[in-house]
């Protein structure tokens, strides 16, 4: 799909305006958070470090998903399904399932296999004002540039991701990443991976705590 940079001068607006916004509702978050001379504290602490094995799952936030095989919530649940099947499903994507379905991408992927898809939890969406999540959902233009804008077009395992950067995007912008392990930020909305690495059947899955948006 085409760069930012191509794309017609309204929606390419929308798009700024969007990230401005988030980004404001952001910062005004983390000065709120801090005052009384503290830093504030993250609900969603990062794992500490990268794991060594390929395999393992990345993200201190896997520890608050369930753990039963038979729970397609769980990590082990999520293995090896079509991702469309872990949108429907898991009840952190239910805003994600909406926007998927209202930008007509549900089975977009079904026929695609190595990739990694960047998934916004709910709490993700929650830090988007409810009137430019409104103005995203109704433009399906938008919303498909933002949803494809979370894929990347390889498969990534954690060291992949901290280390390989900045990635292409199936929407065409690149995705930059900064800094490592509980450090590491995702777009100029600075991500964090909440959960991670599960592989599905289309693609590498993190769970993110962040919406991204095009560049």
């Amino acid at each position: 799909m085409s760069s930012l940079r191509f794309l017609p001068t309204r929606r390419r607006w929308l798009l700024v305006v969007l990230g401005l916004v988030v980004a404001v509702g952001l910062a005004v978050t983390w000065a709120v958070a801090g005052r009384g001379g503290q830093a504030p504290v993250s609900t969603q602490a990062m794992s500490t470090s990268v794991p060594t094995d390929p395999t393992a799952l990345f993200g201190s936030g896997c520890d608050a998903l369930p753990d039963s095989p038979s729970d397609p919530a769980s990590p082990s649940g999520m293995r090896g399904r079509p991702v469309r099947e872990v949108v429907e499903r898991h009840p952190q994507l239910t805003t994600l399932r909406d926007a998927v379905k209202k930008a007509g991408m549900l089975d977009s992927f079904d026929g695609r296999t190595g990739l990694t898809m960047l998934l916004p939890t709910d709490a993700a969406f929650d830090k988007v004002p409810g009137w430019q999540l409104k103005l995203a959902l109704s433009n399906k233009s938008m919303l498909t540039d933002i949803l494809t804008y979370h894929v990347i077009e390889k498969p990534l395992n954690p060291k992949q991701l901290n280390l390989d950067g900045p990635f292409t995007t199936v929407e065409g912008s690149e995705l930059r990443v900064r800094g490592f392990g509980e450090k590491l930020r995702l777009g100029a909305q600075n991500a964090h991976v909440t959960c991670g690495n599960i592989p599905t059947k289309n693609a590498t899955i993190y769970f993110v705590d962040t919406v991204l948006l095009p560049t």
